[in-house]
């Protein structure tokens, strides 16, 4: 019988431990391998030798170096040893801990991480889930967003973000707008524009533009309130052309506009989050704008999860952009720069397609001017005009405001294609602290509305 004969092998283990790099050295033949007492630098003042199963208590997740294939097979064993070596199996990479299926072959070829498991979707960070899983999270483009959803990079903040009738030509898209504390208000007004500092708990959407005459026909049949139909308007102040989809629609009342919000949210699956009194909400009569019954309506407060009008506060913050100036491009009111940003009495007779100007730094359009937009607070007048009621206004300080318990007037923001700066101050109806009001059930062709989502 010939002399066996031992031949080293080493098995390096690269990983940090400390600054230590761990190391096994068997001598193969004869038996078996049995490690020949290697140790690593920390080992060394304990005289313990590091064995195979020490180093596999460690890095738990490489392959067993002793393991052969399944099938038993021993083609492309080493030359010098004898040893077969092991292809990467799935239990050796944990795929799904990134979200994803191992494709694993025969066992002949090392194993693989493909697509994501079944209810995730790809992105450019990884394997995310879809929906609301995605809702509101930071991202780089709209693959990293769910279906209908989008990465609003067009904006201060690139967040998966709300996208309705997605491919259409009158698609909604939603931007996100942060909680947050701000000042509302006119510095140095002692009326109803009187500053506060305003907070906001909650980070919400907020649709890039006014709601269109589109995106109202979208879900009314077809049926359009609005006076602007076709335009130019060739002398007639109204049409019934329905060739303005990309006009703001307009002559719709307080109530109808909940009732659109409701029926976005149906539409998505979402909770209403209103409750209108007095009138049907499976009626179809607000369609053509004027929901004639509504007597009152019950929110369901800033937790909603549906579509719904935004807050005087909310709306404030939002057009804003976190700027402070008097308007979200700055203090100028020179008519070379208004025409960037707003339409207004002197640059349109009647509400233009929306989003043509100068968008503000959350990536909203047309919060200066084109039309009044409704939002949810009740709103008292002390008689001068129809001017706001400062009594129903917060002093110092508010909290998550949401307009006063009751009232006769619902509040509108942003001015109208008939605006003007009126001599600056009080008077400019393109501020964003701008207050005005109107009756809930008036119909008018300025007014229009924009719509808001909480995010989650």
């Amino acid at each position: 019988m010939s002399a066996c004969t031992r031949k080293p092998l080493t098995l390096t283990r690269e990983f940090v431990r400390g600054l230590a790099v761990l190391s096994v050295t068997f001598n193969i033949g004869c038996g078996g391998a049995e490690p020949s007492g290697t140790r690593s630098p920390d080992e060394a003042d304990t005289g313990r030798n590091t064995s195979l199963s020490d180093v596999r208590d460690e890095e738990p997740s490489d392959p067993d170096v002793s393991a052969t294939p399944e099938d038993g097979s021993s083609s492309h064993a080493d030359a010098e040893t004898g040893i077969e070596p092991v292809p990467r199996r799935c239990v050796d990479l944990n795929c799904a801990a990134s979200g994803r299926l191992c494709l694993e072959s025969d066992g002949s070829a090392d194993a693989e991480c493909g697509g994501c498991l079944d209810g995730l979707v790809e992105s450019q960070s990884g394997c995310v889930a879809p929906a609301d899983g995605a809702l509101g999270r930071n991202c780089l483009s709209d693959s990293d967003c769910a279906d209908d959803e989008w990465c609003s990079t067009v904006a201060e903040f690139e967040r998966c973000s709300p996208r309705v009738f997605k491919g259409e030509p009158h698609q909604m898209d939603f931007v996100f707008v942060p909680s947050g504390t701000f000042s509302q208000g006119t510095p140095d007004a002692t009326d109803s524009q009187r500053p506060y500092i305003a907070t906001l708990t909650r980070s919400y959407f907020v649709s890039r533009t006014e709601v269109t005459q589109g995106q109202w026909r979208a879900a009314t049949d077809g049926t359009n309130p609005a006076c602007f139909q076709l335009l130019p308007t060739g002398g007639e102040r109204c049409s019934s052309d329905n060739l303005n989809n990309s006009g703001p629609v307009e002559r719709v009342d307080f109530y109808a506009a909940l009732a659109y919000s409701n029926w976005l949210s149906r539409l998505h699956g979402l909770e209403t989050c209103y409750e209108l009194e007095g009138c049907d909400p499976e009626s179809v009569e607000w369609f053509d704008g004027a929901f004639a019954g509504c007597k009152n309506a019950t929110f369901a407060g800033l937790d909603c999860t549906g579509y719904r009008l935004l807050t005087e506060s909310e709306w404030e913050r939002a057009a804003r952009a976190g700027t402070t100036g008097t308007y979200y491009w700055g203090d100028s009111s020179d008519p070379q720069v208004l025409e960037q940003y707003v339409w207004y009495e002197d640059n349109t007779l009647h509400p233009e397609p929306v989003g043509q100007l100068l968008m503000n730094a959350y990536g909203l359009y047309d919060t200066s001017g084109n039309v009044y937009e409704w939002t949810w607070d009740w709103m008292e007048l002390d008689g001068r005009a129809a001017i706001p009621d400062f009594r129903n206004y917060p002093s110092g300080s508010a909290t998550d405001y949401l307009g006063a318990l009751t009232g006769t007037y619902r509040s509108m923001r942003g001015g109208a294609f008939n605006s003007g700066v009126n001599g600056g101050g009080f008077d400019d109806d393109l501020r964003p602290a701008k207050r005005a009001a109107m009756f809930p059930y008036t119909v008018t062709e300025v007014t229009g509305l924009r719509l808001a989502r909480t995010a989650p």
